[in-house]
Order: C-alpha cells, then sequence, then structure tokens
C-alpha cells in the first residue's frame, strides 16, 4: 500500500513539471497579440488551475504516507508495550504459583498488606475485626512518638473491606489534639474524617479542656471520669441500635488523661478498666496510646505494668539500639498476648521491625532490607 502512494505521488509531481513546462512553452501564450487577453486570461487561469489541482493531490499523497508512517510506528510501539505487560503478568502468575505450593504460604490479592498489618494479624481483613474484644496498648516515647500507629489503625478502623462497609464505627476521646489535627492527618493518609463524621460512623470527644477540680479530695475526679464513661457508654449503645457491629474505642493519650485528673493514676486506671468492659459487653476493639517514659519511680512503673498486662497486644515504639539514623525512624516491638484463639490468631508470637515515616504513609522493613 505504501509502495502505491509513493507511486501514485511520484506521478503526480512528474505532471506538475510537465504541465509547468507545456504551460511556459507554449508557443500559443508566447506569440498571442495583445488584442487576445482576454483569452490569453482564460487559459492561463485554466493553466494554473490545472496545475494547482496536481499539487494539492500530491500534498495530499505526501500527508496519506506521512500518516501512515506514524501509524505504523504507534503500532509498533504499541505492540512492543503488550508483550512487555504479557511478559510481567506471566512473570507474576508463575510466581503466585511458585508460591501457593510453599506449605503454610497463603496469598491475599484482594487487599496488599505490610509488616504492621501481618504483626496486628490483619494481612487478610479490610477494618479490624480480627482484633474485636480485645485491648491494643500503644506505648512511645519522646524519641519515636507512636502517633503513626494510631493513625495507621484509625484508618483500618473506618476503611475496611466491602463485606464491612457501613457496619464498623469509632469512638475517639482525644485528650491530646483537637479534631482539626486529626482530620488533617487522615486526609493524607485518604481518610475522610469529617465526612465519616457526618455519617455517624465517628463519634468525637474533644477532652483538651477536661480538668477535673482538686477540692474534694479525688471525688470531683472519679465523677468526672465515670461521666466521661457514660458518655462513652451511650455513644457505643447508640451505635449498636444502627446495627454497627464492629466498633473500636480510641483514646489518643491516657498520660494526658491523668493531668487532667490532676495525677490521680488509680482513678485513670478505673476508667481503663470501665472501657475495657466493652469489649466483653460490646465486642468493641480498645485501642489506648500512652507515653511510656513519663513513668518514673514505683507507683509509676506499677501504673504502666497495669496498663500492659490490661492490653492483649502490645505495640511499643523505641529509638534504634544502634542510635539516631537518617533514613530508620525508629523500631517497632509488637507483642500480642492474649489474643483469642477463636479469632484465628496464633498466641505468645512478638515482632520486630524498623519504621520510616513519610508524608503521607510509613515504611515499615526489617533490618538490613531497606533499600
Amino acid at each position: 500500500m505504501d509502495f502505491e502512494l509513493q507511486k501514485r505521488c511520484k506521478e503526480a509531481e512528474e505532471r506538475i513539471t510537465i504541465i509547468s513546462e507545456e504551460f511556459e512553452q507554449d508557443p500559443f501564450i508566447m506569440g498571442v497579440s495583445n488584442d487576445a487577453s482576454i483569452l490569453i486570461r482564460a487559459i492561463r487561469n485554466l493553466s494554473k488551475e490545472k496545475m494547482s489541482l496536481a499539487m494539492e493531490v500530491s500534498e495530499f499523497l505526501q500527508s496519506k504516507i506521512a500518516e501512515r508512517a506514524s501509524a505504523e510506528e504507534a503500532l509498533r510501539l504499541a505492540m512492543m508495550e503488550m508483550q512487555l505487560q504479557i511478559q510481567r503478568l506471566e512473570r507474576e502468575r508463575r510466581r503466585n504459583c511458585t508460591l501457593a505450593k510453599i506449605p503454610g504460604e497463603r496469598m491475599d490479592l484482594r487487599r496488599p498488606c505490610n509488616l504492621l498489618d501481618q504483626a496486628l494479624g490483619l494481612e487478610e481483613h479490610g477494618g479490624l475485626k480480627p482484633l474485636a474484644g480485645a485491648v491494643v496498648l500503644i506505648e512511645d516515647c519522646v524519641e519515636t512518638s507512636g502517633a503513626f500507629v494510631l493513625h495507621h489503625l484509625i484508618k483500618r478502623s473506618l476503611s475496611p473491606s466491602s463485606l464491612l462497609l457501613n457496619s464498623s464505627a469509632l469512638v475517639f476521646i482525644a485528650f491530646s489534639q483537637p479534631f482539626s489535627h486529626y482530620d488533617r492527618v487522615l486526609r493524607k493518609l485518604g481518610c475522610n474524617l469529617s465526612a465519616q463524621r457526618e455519617n455517624r460512623r465517628l463519634v468525637f470527644f474533644d477532652m483538651l479542656m477536661f480538668q477535673c477540680p482538686d477540692e474534694t479530695g479525688g471525688k470531683a475526679v472519679e465523677a468526672g471520669l465515670a461521666s466521661l464513661f457514660q458518655k462513652v457508654q451511650d455513644a457505643v449503645s447508640s451505635l449498636v441500635a444502627e446495627e454497627k457491629n464492629c466498633i473500636t474505642v480510641v483514646m489518643d493519650d491516657v498520660s494526658l488523661m491523668e493531668v487532667a485528673a490532676n495525677g490521680y493514676s488509680d482513678d485513670v486506671l478505673n476508667f481503663m478498666h470501665y472501657c475495657h468492659t466493652l469489649t466483653s459487653d460490646f465486642g468493641c476493639t480498645l485501642i489506648a496510646l500512652n507515653h511510656e517514659d513519663i513513668y518514673y519511680g514505683p507507683e509509676g512503673s506499677m501504673t504502666l505494668l497495669q496498663m500492659e498486662y490490661m492490653a492483649d497486644v502490645l505495640v511499643r515504639t523505641e529509638p534504634l539500639a544502634t542510635g539516631s539514623a537518617a533514613d530508620v525512624h525508629g523500631q517497632l516491638t509488637i507483642s500480642r498476648r492474649k489474643i483469642p484463639e477463636r479469632q484465628g490468631i496464633s498466641r505468645g508470637r512478638m515482632h520486630n521491625f524498623h519504621f520510616r515515616v513519610k508524608e503521607n504513609n510509613v515504611e515499615y522493613f526489617y533490618p538490613g532490607t531497606l533499600s
């Protein structure tokens, strides 16, 4: 087809040359007198139109040749890309088949997971349903904040799989940051807290101004925390009435709750035990963030030990034992201790890996595997 177009284009160019030469050498046109000017003008116009038509045909054929060449090049590149894609898919298929043959190896192609999800037993589930009825305690320190773990679990609880969509909810007791802070942070992770609150999937208690008066020897503290728990319990009951069967209760800073309670750690522990009853009464997941390095002395150590004893899953963020590093921000140690066997999560497992906090996500990796 290209050869035929080129042949026709060459013929058109030859015709243009012949017409041009005939026009310039025509003896009638060259020797005619001025009396026949009208006839000469008509003949000249006809000749010009004939030559213009031949030139248009030539240009049209040349453009068709160029378009055909461009289309063939695009087709060649598309075929190469398709071949590469087929090869990648074939390699992935072979890899999956190989992993499927390994005993104990399970592939979940529905949802990618990271080391944190795997350590918590969440790799095959959209939300926090495997942790239903469990207490998750996140302990951090000044050098390595554990807020990113809290953010991740909040997102998981509000962004479940399609099987749990609209059946999960979150009750957030915030002593550390206002709603605007968490809304901004979670938006970067792809979770809109404002929309979740409008859809009745999020109940937010802003406790930044919560302060118990210390005038009656701690009775006001006890009454204040009891009143707070009553509000939390009412919120959970209301969500259960709305057929929300996967509810997560989050406390962002237990240590600041103790500050608001004027240092009455016993009342704070009682409040934690009250919230613990929600895990058995309603099957809630209880998640609490606490600063480990603020507890000094025997009394502080006892408070920390009691909270750790209450926890089914302990997540601890710590600095590196070898010191600070530019590309590694710390290490995570996760202990699963009292998770019921009915949830399919093995007991007594401990995981340790490094992490690096980025702008919109967190990267988890084993020591020595960071690329």
